[in-house]
């Protein structure tokens, strides 16, 4: 009963924090109008399902299946790399007119969508239920009895999202969520709309999740980032449903956000580590750093591409460019830094303002230019688990807020020395 509780509580709540009040359409709202993705149509279409499945749990005929829950959900997720693999096979097969391979491709991909089909409450639960865990051990997000908020996700392919920033300097402006079946030739023709009409720059990006309830969770990864994923997103949920200023003051200033989804992340990849680790899953410790003089068998550097390095060296040029008012220049260079990563084997479509718009997003990543990925490491290695991180980062309403929690708790880690 406390569960099914703070289900109603929360859907109640999250619209009234999350809506806007202004309902007129955005420019990038306008420019993917013809590719609109609706969170009310996904909303009406899962929300029954996950209750249906949830109910039915309990039904006594129902039986319970022999693999572990990490079994199952391994499993789920191998079965959705065959079915990319057999979708790949179906469009080879269209393409060549190969009848007989494509009406194989066809049937095997009815029966492993079916399979997945029945699989999928399954594993939703396996995963809530793993991160649940974690959550109580660490007694994050509960009112009394109440499990607040709840751990909710649907395994679906997550919307596309349509980024916008200003050609003149590298800043989330407006956005749209975009249908999963946009095409590479229309996410090209949305973006040259906004950049015609509006002068901005735009880009049309995949996502692993979005913070919908329940939270859509992409199914194409493994189950270790499935559920960092899953995690990340509860975290949103947590700083909106426990009224954190973080959580509604996120959109108050460009850091802020950044604040947002660098704690999201972190405090995301900590919990769903922990919960991969109560599904008996094992995670290596990380590899020894190479030698001085070695790097796989070979002298330091010596044909290796570090991406990280070389995103981040982009990053802070196109900064200083735009800085000095170059923005052809600043674009003309993203071109060129492009194609080195294309000969690298990473295969960036548009390297842009808005691409680093939304990957700057998060501290931690080379994109950022931010110095709130490392302010944020500091805040954890002086708190005592990722909770009291959650809870400080949490009360933060200013990025001035923010310095001064990083300078004490980075004090307090260098006084203990």
């Amino acid at each position: 009963m406390a569960r099914i509780f703070s289900y109603l509580l929360l859907a109640l709540l999250l619209p009234v924090l999350l809506a806007g009040d202004d309902p007129r359409l955005n420019p990038a709202e306008e420019a993917a109008l013809g590719h609109h993705y609706s969170i009310v149509a996904w909303e009406a279409r899962n929300l029954l399902s996950k209750w249906t499945h949830r109910l039915g749990t309990y039904l006594p005929w129902n039986e319970d299946t022999v693999l572990t829950g990490r079994e199952l959900a391994e499993e789920y997720l191998r079965l959705g790399a065959e079915a990319r693999r057999l979708r790949g096979e179906i469009d080879r097969a269209a393409a060549t007119g190969d009848a007989g391979a494509l009406a194989s491709a066809e049937d095997g991909l009815a029966d492993v969508d079916s399979e997945r089909g029945r699989m999928r409450g399954a594993v939703e639960e396996v995963i809530e239920s793993a991160i649940s865990g974690v959550l109580s051990d660490l007694d994050i997000g509960s009112w009394g009895p109440f499990d607040y908020p709840p751990v909710d996700i649907r395994l679906d392919e997550p919307p596309r999202v349509l980024i916008t920033s200003p050609r003149d300097r590298i800043i989330r402006s407006h956005e749209a969520l975009v249908s999963v079946d946009i095409t590479t030739s229309e996410r090209e023709a949305v973006e040259s709309a906004l950049l015609d009409s509006d002068d901005l720059s735009a880009l049309v990006l995949d996502i692993g999740g979005v913070a919908t309830f329940p939270a859509i969770v992409g199914d194409a990864g493994d189950l270790r980032g499935t559920l960092q994923t899953s995690a990340h997103e509860w975290v949103h949920y947590y700083l909106v449903a426990h009224l954190r200023p973080l959580g509604l003051r996120v959109y108050t200033a460009p850091e802020m956000l950044v604040i947002n989804e660098t704690l999201a992340d972190m405090a995301g990849r900590e919990i769903g580590d922990l919960a991969f680790r109560a599904l008996g899953g094992i995670i290596a410790p990380p590899a020894d750093p190479p030698s001085e003089n070695e790097v796989d068998g070979q002298p330091p550097d010596a044909g290796r591409f570090d991406f990280g390095k070389e995103m981040h060296v982009t990053r802070l040029r196109v900064d200083e460019l735009l800085s000095l008012g170059s923005i052809g220049e600043a674009e003309a260079y993203m071109e060129q830094r492009r194609l080195l990563f294309v000969e690298a084997g990473f295969h960036i479509r548009k390297l842009n303002q808005a691409y680093f718009a939304f990957n700057g997003t998060y501290a931690e990543q080379p994109e950022s230019s931010s110095p709130v990925g490392e302010q944020m490491k500091d805040i954890r290695a002086a708190s005592a688990d990722v909770s009291a991180l959650i809870v400080t980062v949490s009360r933060i309403s200013t990025i001035a807020e923010f310095e001064e929690s990083h300078r004490k708790h980075k004090a307090r880690v260098t006084n203990s020395r």
